[in-house]
């Protein structure tokens, strides 16, 4: 499957801010550096190794002796990690897969579903080889399980049959935005019935969705007989989500304050459609619609060129050739108030990400399951093997002949004895080990989080060398910065931080800005990140030009000019020069556009926060007349 990038925005000027404030562009890659020397291939057989731990597996969970597997597996993964080079990655994922059932299965055998829940999930690895992965990056995992054990006491053939959407309605965090007047709220067991019924006719088969992807619709608590209104009503509609401008505006309440007519009744989507209410009203409404016909959908926030809040929708489409999916973040979002990044609840771990980070996973979910579990595999042995090398941890290398020859005593029949002569008997791991493991599982998932945040671990402890960095800025500039610039260059700007040497973390910020800056929002985030760098070098003057430069060519963003003003009010504060920010300050606030509108939204404006900023400057340097007329101006009181 194929997915798309976000709305493609105007290109900015950043560039030429940056050769104004800190010089002229480099045109290299982003870290110039040779490519570290790969070690050399050595061939070490491992397929007899998964199947020995799946066995080894099945015996702890008569025995209870999950501790003690757990180890055993951890030093089998360092020592395969010394053997030689991982090429193929099914022996590793078995392995990692048996360390994680080392964990779950116990608190699945504590839970109220006990015994019965943890022999279902050994014995049924297309759900369990699902559920585990969703479980390592869920906090308490123990209530997803008891999650699952709900559905799997109401309904065991759906669950079993339908591993995906059973593990994402286990997993996923209930949707947010609850409103205190919605009366009802459907269970976790009617969801999941609602949705596996086939009586219930959606737009794509939830048998079919990868987990990553159904979270986005088994989070949803809205009432089964609203699904069903919903689903009567727009099963035909050629385009679910435009159901966002089927609730009419409340402009009493945007323009006057009044309460919401939606909230004096209760807030069902009938309701909705008969009262109204405003944007996030109109998205939440749409989000049912859209999730009671198997839609993926969900509520993005953001904040415009104008500084006001807004709440739009993103929705899983297919693609024209029907063959993929791509997540589609335009509706309802408003060109003309640029609304370059939005903001979301990630049903999977309940905290705020961007829509490109939601955007780049839902493409990677679409991969073969393989290629996901791989990816991960991958990245939790680099862990292990970062671990090894920070504790000195050497591999048990003579561990390889004792495995082997558990394998020789009762070998699977597709699979022939080992010979144990060609076992390596000597071997190590190091950091080259670990780099070698995270490029091979962003090769696999490029999107696969865990994997970049390791990187920036290494950087942030002197672990990767920056001559090592080229090798993962190359795959984020070249195959994430066009479609994903937001996640691309957040990722980017969090390691630049990382590299020690002044001149080579100024060097890559100005070709990061040469890459990004087409995105004015981007742009002047990466030169907020050159200013903090040259007030860490203490050269004020050119910190000073830099944030100048940001928030003169940021002025209708508020959170950029007004971050960059305060940057410049502080370097003015501290050198006993205060009065010099004033003027500064009248010129951003005479470039800013007055808001029209006279509701109180008018305060998240450039013009109405850089006038507050303004006239409280003034108030501070003596001069309560300046400050009244500013305040007359943006419509403030004292």
């Amino acid at each position: 499957m194929m997915q798309r990038g976000i709305m493609r925005v105007s290109r900015g000027v950043v560039a030429a801010v940056v050769v104004a404030a800190a010089g002229v562009l480099c045109t290299g890659a982003l870290l110039a550096q040779d490519a570290p020397e790969k070690r050399k291939p050595a061939e070490f057989n491992d397929a007899w190794m998964g199947p020995l731990f799946l066995t080894k597996l099945s015996a702890a969970a008569q025995s209870g002796a999950y501790d003690e597997l757990k180890k055993e597996t951890e030093a089998a993964l360092l020592a395969r990690a010394a053997a030689g080079p991982v090429d193929k990655l099914s022996a590793v994922n078995d392995l990692v897969y048996v360390l994680r059932a080392c964990e779950y299965l116990p608190l699945a055998q504590k839970g109220p579903a006990g015994d019965k829940l943890a022999t279902l999930l050994l014995e049924n690895r297309e759900l369990s080889r699902r559920l585990f992965r969703a479980l390592d990056i869920r906090p308490k995992p123990e209530q997803a399980l008891s999650g699952l054990g709900e559905l799997v006491a109401a309904a065991s053939d759906a669950v079993l049959a339908n591993p995906d959407f059973a593990t994402a309605a286990a997993t996923a965090f209930p949707e947010d935005f609850i409103p205190k007047n919605r009366k009802k709220e459907s269970t976790l067991v009617e969801i999941f019935q609602w949705y596996t019924n086939p009586k219930n006719k959606l737009a794509y088969g939830i048998e079919e969705m990868p987990w990553e992807l159904a979270q986005y619709i088994a989070g949803t608590r809205v009432p089964v007989e609203e699904l069903d209104w919903a689903q009567k009503r727009y099963a035909r509609k050629r385009n679910p989500a435009s159901s966002y401008f089927d609730v009419k505006y409340d402009d009493d309440h945007y323009d006057k304050g009044t309460a919401k007519k939606i909230s004096l009744v209760d807030y069902t989507l009938p309701n909705l459609l008969d009262k109204g209410g405003v944007c996030v009203d109109q998205a939440y409404y749409s989000r049912g619609v859209c999730k009671s016909l198997g839609i993926p959908a969900t509520i993005i926030r953001g904040v415009g060129a104008s500084g006001i809040g807004h709440a739009w929708l993103a929705t899983l489409v297919m693609t024209r050739d029907g063959k993929g999916a791509m997540w589609d973040c335009d509706t309802a979002r408003y060109s003309a108030h640029k609304y370059y990044v939005g903001e979301l609840r990630d049903p999977a771990t309940n905290k705020t990400i961007p829509d490109a980070e939601m955007m780049l996973v839902g493409m990677a979910a679409q991969l073969p399951i393989e290629r996901r579990e791989h990816a991960d595999a991958a990245t939790a042995l680099a862990r292990l093997v970062t671990h090894a090398c920070s504790a000195g941890l050497a591999p048990d290398m003579a561990l390889l002949k004792t495995l082997a020859e558990q394998h020789n005593a009762a070998p699977p029949k597709d699979l022939k004895p080992v010979n144990l002569d060609a076992l390596p008997t000597e071997g190590t791991v190091t950091l080259q080990t670990v780099e070698d493991l995270v490029a091979l599982a962003v090769d696999r998932n490029l999107a696969h989080k865990p994997a970049w945040d390791l990187v920036t671990d290494l950087r942030k402890k002197g672990e990767l060398p920056v001559e090592h960095l080229g090798r993962f800025f190359d795959v984020l500039v070249t195959r994430t910065a066009d479609a994903y610039p937001d996640y691309s260059c957040q990722m980017v700007l969090t390691i630049v931080a990382t590299i020690e040497d002044p001149e080579k973390r100024l060097t890559t910020y100005k070709r990061a800005s040469e890459v990004y800056g087409r995105r004015p929002d981007l742009g002047g985030r990466i030169l907020l990140a050159v200013g903090r760098h040259y007030e860490e070098q203490e050269d004020l003057k050119m910190a000073l030009k830099t944030y100048q430069a940001v928030a003169t060519n940021s002025v209708e963003i508020p959170d950029l000019v007004l971050d960059a003003a305060g940057r410049v009010e502080g370097i003015y504060r501290s050198a006993d020069q205060l009065k010099l920010a004033v003027p500064f300050y009248y010129d951003l606030y005479k470039k800013s556009k007055r808001h029209a509108d006279k509701s109180a939204f008018r305060q998240y404006t450039s013009f109405y926060k850089l006038g507050s900023r303004l006239a409280q400057l003034l108030i501070d340097l003596g001069d309560p007349n300046g400050a009244e007329k500013i305040y007359k101006e943006i419509g403030r009181s004292k």
